[in-house]
């Protein structure tokens, strides 16, 4: 990818106090991108600010954001459009709450799986979908899990990957539905993730066979780039080493 083709272009990266999004979104912002990192929490607001000011140069924005709530989300893509045109959405937010089988689970713990991971994508994706067809083009990267697609270490984690799984779902479907305006839609399922978070969740487990975070910014940077626009509807599965 060339390092002028985000130049100019507004991104918004959801997760953007996390690992993963901080990560996406200090690459976007190197390439010369404009971002809006939506957070969690108010209180995480200034953290990626602080930490990206030498790379912005004003080009960076943050703002605390329900996901799965829809005034919450409209309210931060009117804030996008103030930094200019929009071209793309990443989202590498998310949550985990695993550990019961399904007959162990309540529906309260479901409910929660499916707004962190998968309403929260759908409300991000149309409010992309509804502003990203009059410009011409665009993108929205999802962020999805390998177990959504294997099953494998389903065990206690059901809720998650269904909503995961739900995710590539929808990711099919605004890749079918945004082809005719230029509107690429794709998504990727990592396993496990080498990040600061996960190693102090998980200390026993064998880190040596996680996923590099480089690998999975690299994927999420070249689906957002005008350069993948041969790309759409695709799963990109990074399963561990």
């Amino acid at each position: 990818m060339a390092d002028g083709g985000f130049i100019g272009r507004v991104i918004i990266v959801t997760g953007a106090g996390g690992n993963l999004g901080r990560a996406v979104t200090e690459r976007l912002l190197t390439a010369g991108a404009r971002v809006l990192g939506l957070v969690r929490r108010a209180e995480e607001v200034g953290t990626p600010e602080q930490a990206l000011a030498g790379i912005a140069g004003g080009r960076f924005a943050a703002r605390a954001a329900e996901l799965s709530n829809e005034p919450a989300v409209d309210a931060a893509f009117e804030q996008a459009a103030q930094m200019g045109t929009l071209w793309g959405v990443v989202n590498a937010a998310g949550a985990w709450d695993g550990g019961k089988t399904v007959a162990q689970s309540s529906v309260s713990s479901f409910e929660k799986m499916i707004d962190a991971n998968l309403r929260s994508v759908f409300l991000t994706s149309r409010a992309a979908m509804q502003r990203l067809p009059a410009n011409g083009g665009g993108r929205i990267v999802n962020v999805s899990a390998y177990i959504a697609q294997t099953g494998a270490g389903g065990h206690g984690n059901a809720a998650y990957a269904a909503a995961k799984a739900g995710v590539i779902a929808l990711t099919r479907a605004l890749a079918e539905e945004g082809a005719k305006d230029g509107v690429r839609a794709n998504c990727i399922a990592p396993s496990t993730i080498a990040t600061p978070d996960n190693a102090a969740a998980m200390p026993k487990a064998d880190q040596t066979k996680w996923v590099p975070l480089a690998s999975v910014v690299d994927a999420c940077v070249y689906l957002c780039a005008p350069e993948s626009d041969g790309v759409n509807g695709a799963v990109l599965t990074l399963p561990t080493r």
